[in-house]
């Protein structure tokens, strides 16, 4: 069943029509996708914190329900599990771009250009076994600091491990069709049931460290094996979609 969509626009300060229009496709193709998706409605917050508003004016679109102006608050989109709603800030979303390929690709340019270095570390490591640790060698100089700033910590670091990282850039990424399919990851993750499948569970006992929750392992794991297919993380726990 299609859910409600329900967006308003006031003046040119919310989503505009092409945003809005884009939300809507997204949502029909993973509905359609992923049969399994339950969704009661689509909206964005002014629509969620102000149902019973007849008119709306400038503080009302601007405020939530609590007074917050909604271009200081955090969220940029939220899903309910309870309502099985989603909500997008249209404040902060507006003038957002749809898509942004380029962002993605440079991440995984990152991703090809380390896989290379830690080949050609092994060989190295092989031939001289007093060869620092790939992680010393290598990721002090570059890629430390933000393993660091996403607090993934590992004995020592592989290729595998490392997906944790590219999977939380491509999360950073700000774009529509990224913050949609995160959120529609999360419809799909309990239309599936998948946080009691035992190999997503066991795979995020791995790979916890990096991601805030269960929950949130699951959505940017299939949000980012939707916008790319050369992270294998990301691909095990889509994979468990059935």
């Amino acid at each position: 069943m299609r859910p409600i969509f329900k967006f308003t626009q006031y003046q040119d300060m919310g989503m505009s029509d092409e945003q809005i229009e884009y939300i809507q496709k997204l949502v029909d193709e993973y509905m359609k996708k992923y049969p399994k998706i339950q969704l009661n409605r689509v909206c964005d917050f002014y629509s969620l914190d102000h149902k019973k508003t007849v008119k709306v004016d400038n503080y009302l679109y601007t405020h939530n329900d609590k007074g917050k102006l909604y271009s200081d608050v955090k969220d940029l989109a939220l899903y309910n599990e309870q309502g099985r709603w989603i909500a997008f800030n249209h404040i902060r979303l507006a003038g957002m771009r749809l898509e942004n390929d380029s962002e993605i690709q440079k991440i995984l340019n990152n991703k090809k250009r380390l896989e290379e270095v830690y080949a050609k570390h092994i060989i190295f490591k092989n031939i001289n076994p007093n060869v620092p640790p790939f992680e010393k060698a290598v990721l002090d100089k570059e890629f430390l600091p933000e393993l660091k700033r996403y607090e993934i910590h590992f004995s020592s670091l592989s290729m595998d491990r490392m997906d944790v990282l590219w999977i939380r850039l491509i999360e950073e990424s700000k774009f529509i069709k990224r913050l949609t399919i995160h959120e529609l990851a999360h419809a799909i993750s309990q239309g599936y049931n998948l946080e009691n499948d035992s190999i997503v569970q066991s795979l995020y006992e791995e790979y916890k460290l990096g991601f805030e929750n269960l929950k949130e392992f699951i959505a940017e794991c299939i949000m980012a094996a939707e916008l790319t297919d050369k992270i294998s993380l990301a691909n095990k726990v889509k994979a468990r979609i059935c």
